[in-house]
């Protein structure tokens, strides 16, 4: 069922669960890139300039530093929004034109909604903007001309619109808060995501993640969503430099932003933890619940062994790495014969990270040859 939003009302979703959709690693600065955005939440991008085209003529304004949204309504009704820049001078500046429902990128047409007021040369007590009940204008603008709010549309189930966004003074993320009683089509469910802790006494501060093991905590559907992780919440939006399975943190702890796709809509939800790393074994988390792995002897001469303990019966997967990241050895155990394994006989000295998965149980190890 699409998500309800009512009249006069605000559904502020925290700055990481984010309901949006967009083209691969391509920047939302041209009409094409647009965006779909989901419901209310904190929008940040990479996108800067106004892209390939300059597609806005209208209102007395046009394209300067632009992003460009798309959105599908679910549920017939009122649709407003307020666009509140996350920098509150008042200086900062922000604009809006919405198109007619269902036109394409390539006939835009005449924008049925605009807004082009400077909240400073009007006077303003806020650089906020957007569409809501309260007015019955068409367009507001441009410079000191009007307050920044239009009025709020009546849509219908299975329309779409695109709104392009202008930041000719400020450049930076904003809030954008849905009102009305219409409904947009809502992204994939994401669980309560816990912080992803490892224990590295070799290199302080420093581990090798198994991100591939948060996959199905996040989301337990990986058939019909996709779930990917970047180091910024404006790559998670563009979908720019998305992480791979494992990972070294550059920063402890650092935060990792997730994102959710559903591969037949392409509709995303976003969401964050954090990877830290210890160098106290008491608050190592696995061991806490009944699953821990050590390497011994650590630092080893010719081969060592790995000790499980575990109370799952499932098969253990034992990936090594060097330090440049490079897959050296790769093994799938029972856990009975964990301990019976010889390894390290062919690896060169050096420092080498294991990680040890069990399900939905990692571990990583730091071991040292001789």
């Amino acid at each position: 069922m699409p998500y309800k939003l009512h009249m006069k009302k605000y559904f502020y979703v925290p700055l990481l669960l984010l309901f949006i959709t967009t083209a691969k690693a391509q920047f939302p600065n041209d009409c094409a890139n647009a965006i779909t955005i989901s419901t209310s939440g904190v929008f940040t991008s990479n996108a800067t300039s106004i892209g390939n085209v300059q597609e806005v003529n209208a209102c007395g304004g046009r394209e300067h530093n632009s992003i460009w949204l798309k959105i599908i309504v679910a549920q017939s009704g009122t649709l407003g929004f307020d666009l509140m820049p996350l920098d509150a001078a008042i200086t900062v500046d922000y604009d809006f034109w919405v198109y007619a429902p269902n036109v394409s990128c390539s006939n835009l047409g005449t924008p049925i909604r605009c807004s082009t007021t400077n909240p400073f040369l009007a006077g303003l007590a806020t650089n906020h903007t957007g569409m809501s009940g309260s007015s019955n204008a068409l367009s507001s603008g441009p410079d000191a001309n009007g307050n920044g709010y239009v009025s709020w549309l009546n849509v219908i189930a299975g329309q779409t619109y695109y709104i392009a966004i202008d930041r000719p003074h400020g450049d930076g993320g904003f809030e954008l808060h849905w009102t009305g009683s219409a409904g947009l089509l809502p992204g994939p469910i994401v669980n309560p995501t816990s912080d992803y802790m490892i224990f590295s006494d070799a290199t302080p501060n420093v581990g090798l993640f198994n991100l591939d093991a948060k996959r199905s905590e996040i989301n337990s559907d990986l058939i019909n969503n996709s779930v990917d992780f970047f180091t910024t919440l404006a790559n998670a939006v563009d979908y720019v430099s998305p992480l791979p399975n494992f990972f070294a943190n550059t920063s402890n702890p650092q935060p990792i932003y997730v994102r959710v796709t559903n591969r037949t809509t392409g509709c995303f939800t976003l969401t964050q933890f954090n990877l830290v790393v210890s160098t106290t074994l008491s608050v190592n988390l696995d061991s806490a619940n009944g699953y821990s792995v050590t390497a011994n002897p650590n630092p080893f001469k010719e081969n060592f062994n790995l000790d499980l303990t575990t109370s799952s019966g499932e098969t253990v997967g034992v990936s090594v790495y060097d330090m440049l990241g490079k897959l050296i050895d790769e093994r799938q155990i029972l856990p009975n014969a964990v301990s019976d394994w010889q390894m390290g006989g062919e690896y060169p000295s050096g420092i080498y990270n294991i990680v040890v998965t069990q399900g939905d149980k990692t571990k990583t190890l730091r071991i040292i040859k001789k």
